[in-house]
């Protein structure tokens, strides 16, 4: 590992954003049999080999936060067995836990030992971000089947390539501010989801709703039909859930939406675990239209605006920059005193892409079913809707803090949001 590998100023900004949510990426992986252990056990240790940072913390300094190695670290921090009465009990607990980067480790994966196991993948944001957890999952697979498929990294190559060094031209072409996502007008605030107010009480909940195979494969054949993107129809009937549940006039239609960095990368620059996940906003402030056909259309016109000037970029450059040349300890402070605030963004829709059954294999053991899941949002903050797919089958997720009142608020949501997908 190199003597003193720092944290990029994206990661240092998740360290921040703790405030809002609990920065986690998650996956469950439902196996149809039994995971071998010792096997398992194999994989992690060469899981580490293949990415260094599952073996690090994140050490609090002044001027940099900068990554060192876990204290006596073993393979088996990162992994456990949890005989459970009642699996899915159990699944949602284990989604529920702490990382603490500070502490580490970044990385957990448990497994859930009921009639049939399951595998419950941690990560800390700080490491990394959607992507990650899935590629990450991928790799854990592949290790199980053969440890010796993926060579060792060596740390140096490995802390530079989580870096944003390969960005930097295209982020000078930013201009540091471009790219950023605007306020909204004078006068109209931006959409917000409708929380119950006063929760004081940080408790993890998760909704999860995996929709029927009829539904799925409507959702994607509409898509086809118009050549358009299966995020292009979530968030056109986000849109409309959202207008349902809130009212349709109140604030400015905004949502926002993750890119990956990496796309902006050659393949063989792209890292594997790493925090490269940015956002833009998509606006239909001029309005919904009156069916999900038209909303559709004007859900792709302004996302495919958006894609035309590499968004994301002007949020890296201009925090890199603020990292850069302002010592994270003060930036912290003035975050923690109320000195900087951060202005909050409209609800989030996070596409947590397709997921390979044929990746997920542990050898002979199938995916039976699997799904992502995003950050825990503390209630009256960040509300993020996921999306994932797998083998045809689509599963909506929000992970969210609160009481009884939220959850009825969520589930509502989810009842509008379903009614406004195809079928």
């Amino acid at each position: 590992m190199p003597r003193t590998p720092r944290l990029t100023g994206w990661d240092c900004l998740q360290l921040l954003t703790k405030k809002f949510s609990d920065q986690q990426v998650r996956m469950v992986v439902e196996c149809d049999g039994r995971l071998d252990e010792s096997r398992l056990a194999a994989a992690v240790r060469a899981a580490v080999e293949v990415e260094p940072i599952l073996a690090c913390r994140v050490q609090d300094r002044f001027f940099r936060p900068r990554w060192r190695p876990i204290p006596g670290f073993k393979a088996g921090m990162l992994m456990r067995t949890v005989n459970a009465a009642d699996p899915g009990a159990e699944i949602v607990r284990l989604l529920g836990e702490d990382l603490d980067p500070f502490s580490g480790p970044l990385v957990r994966f448990s497994v859930v030992r009921g009639e049939r196991d399951a595998l419950v993948v941690n990560l800390d944001h700080t490491a990394g971000d959607a992507a990650s957890v899935r590629a990450l999952t991928y790799l854990l697979a592949t290790l199980y089947n053969d440890p010796k498929r993926v060579s060792p990294a060596r740390p140096d190559a490995h802390f530079a390539k989580r870096g944003f060094r390969s960005l930097q031209p295209l982020m000078a072409q930013s201009g540091g501010a471009k790219g950023r996502p605007g306020p909204p007008p004078p006068g109209e605030p931006g959409w917000r989801f409708p929380w119950r107010e006063g929760v004081a009480e940080f408790r993890k909940r998760f909704l999860i709703r995996r929709l029927s195979p009829e539904k799925s494969a409507a959702i994607q054949d509409f898509c086809a039909a118009r050549q358009g993107w299966l995020n292009d129809v979530f968030l056109a009937a986000y849109f409309r859930a959202l207008a349902r549940l809130v009212g349709g006039g109140q604030g400015a239609r905004r949502l926002t939406v993750p890119v990956d960095l990496r796309a902006y990368l050659p393949a063989r620059e792209r890292p594997r675990i790493a925090n490269f996940s940015a956002s833009f906003e998509v606006a239909l402030d001029q309005g919904l239209g009156g069916s999900l056909e038209e909303t559709f259309g004007l859900v792709r016109a302004a996302t495919t605006k958006e894609k035309q000037g590499r968004p994301g970029l002007g949020q890296a450059a201009f925090l890199t920059a603020l990292a850069d040349r302002v010592p994270y300890g003060i930036i912290r402070r003035r975050f923690e005193t109320g000195k900087v605030r951060m202005t909050l963004p409209p609800p989030w829709f996070i596409a947590l892409g397709v997921l390979r059954p044929e990746s997920l294999a542990f050898g002979p053991v199938p995916a039976r079913h699997a799904y992502s899941l995003q950050s825990v949002g503390r209630a009256g903050a960040v509300f993020q809707l996921s999306a994932s797919l797998f083998a045809g089958s689509i599963t909506l997720a929000v992970c969210f803090a609160g009481d009884d009142a939220n959850e009825e608020v969520v589930t509502r949501f989810l009842d509008l949001y379903e009614i406004e997908l195809p079928f």
